[in-house]
């Protein structure tokens, strides 16, 4: 998977185009981790990658427990396939999928409080970096999985949703007709996305 390097303890990156600079040429990789050998490891989400991480985020502290609401997410169906899992510094999760054939867009806490979606034009952070509250640990090591068909459904509808906040801010106002597709798609729908969520439109 392509990789790049991040400020040591942080989460931001160190190249000069983010994510965006992430490689897979061990050369280039090399470089980077000699000049800055505490350097966190990036990787891309979505089609660089071919994964779509679920951020389960967990947070005593502040009162987060994702948890609870992938809990709530599951209820009433299958549980997730077994696939690879990290556990994250304060005690929440990562779990990895396999992108799906069309672009899953990232989101926040849209399929629920505290669950995330890592995809396009996102990225996370892979074992064994660290941060000032502690280190990202494999807690499953597993061949990654598909994405479960529903689990796929709840991201895009997801993206919609945030579409749909979008036009209500930004649209023109027009009392009781709501925007039609294509209004939603130009003035909503992330650069990328727009063929994907037409056809779910």
């Amino acid at each position: 998977k392509p990789v790049f390097s991040l400020v040591p303890l942080e989460k931001r990156p160190l190249t000069p185009h983010g994510h965006k600079d992430a490689t897979t040429d061990p050369e280039r990789i090399r470089q980077a981790w000699n000049a800055n050998p505490e350097a966190n490891i990036g990787m891309p989400t979505g089609s660089p990658s071919g994964v779509v991480v679920l951020d389960v985020d967990v947070d005593p502290a502040a009162g987060k427990n994702g948890e609870q609401s992938l809990a709530a997410l599951l209820s009433g169906r299958e549980p997730l396939p077994s696939t690879l899992e990290v556990k994250t510094p304060r005690g929440g999760r990562h779990i990895y999928f396999k992108n799906p054939g069309h672009r899953i867009p990232c989101s926040t806490a849209k399929l629920g409080p505290c669950l995330d979606v890592r995809g396009e034009g996102g990225y996370v952070l892979l074992p064994p970096s660290k941060t000032q509250v502690g280190t990202y640990e494999y807690a499953r090591r597993h061949s990654i999985a598909a994405l479960p068909d529903w689990l796929d459904q709840r991201m895009t509808i997801s993206a919609v949703a945030s579409a749909n906040d979008l036009v209500a801010k930004h649209a023109p106002a027009t009392a009781g007709i709501p925007p039609t597709a294509a209004e939603l798609l130009h003035c909503g729908a992330p650069q990328g996305e727009r063929n994907a969520l037409a056809f779910k439109l």
